[in-house]
Formats: structure tokens, C-alpha cells, sequence
């Protein structure tokens, strides 16, 4: 029914990316890269762009948190914690309370 193949798919969606789910290609060309974040990137494009259905949340290789992907937080207002990938802009965010709304980044500017 379509009923079970929804929640499947959510259950799929709900298992956390690692860096073994990557192809060997995006593997490598992360860790080749000098940038900071380098391999949190690619998981977190791959969770977005690439899986089907589209990943909640992926484990930072460099701390082995679980990290929050856009998808995932698209689906909630900001809830003022300071996501990484936050699609809203940090607008809950204490700190960003105060700020003007050119002060503020535009959500074109967000995108990993």
C-alpha cells in the first residue's frame, strides 16, 4: 500500500549518511581537498542532491556528530540552535535578533 511505502521511505530518510555511503569519487575528490569541511560537504550534497528519498542527517566524520541536512530542517521554522545548515538564515538565533534585514544573510547565500 502506499501507506508502507511512504513510511519506508521516511525510514530510509531517517538513517544518518556516513562517509561509505559516498561513491569513491566524491570520496576521494573530498578528502584531496584542502578546504575546511571538505568531506562534510559532500555529504551533505550527496543527502540533499543526490539520495532518494533525500537524507535527514549525515555523521560529521571529523566529530561523529549527527549533523542536520536543509532537507530535513526545510520542514521546521529555525529553531534558534545555530544549524550548520540552516535554510532560514539563523533568524532565531539570539545573537541575530537584533540585526536589520540587510544585516542579515539571504537564503541564496546559505546553500552548501
Amino acid at each position: 500500500s502506499i501507506a508502507v511505502v511512504r513510511q519506508q521511505e521516511r525510514w530510509a530518510a531517517e538513517r544518518p549518511l556516513t562517509v561509505e555511503d559516498l561513491s569513491a569519487e566524491d570520496r576521494a575528490k573530498a578528502e584531496r581537498s584542502t578546504r575546511p569541511l571538505a568531506m562534510a560537504k559532500a555529504l551533505h550534497r550527496h543527502g540533499v542532491h543526490k539520495a532518494t528519498p533525500p537524507r535527514d542527517t549525515y555523521i560529521d566524520p571529523d566529530t561523529g556528530y549527527m549533523v542536520f541536512t536543509q532537507a530535513f530542517l526545510k520542514r521546521r521554522p529555525c529553531c534558534g540552535n545555530g544549524c550548520r545548515h540552516c535554510p532560514w538564515g539563523h533568524v532565531n538565533v539570539p545573537c541575530n535578533k537584533g540585526r536589520t534585514e540587510e544585516d542579515k544573510p539571504r537564503a541564496a547565500d546559505l546553500e552548501w
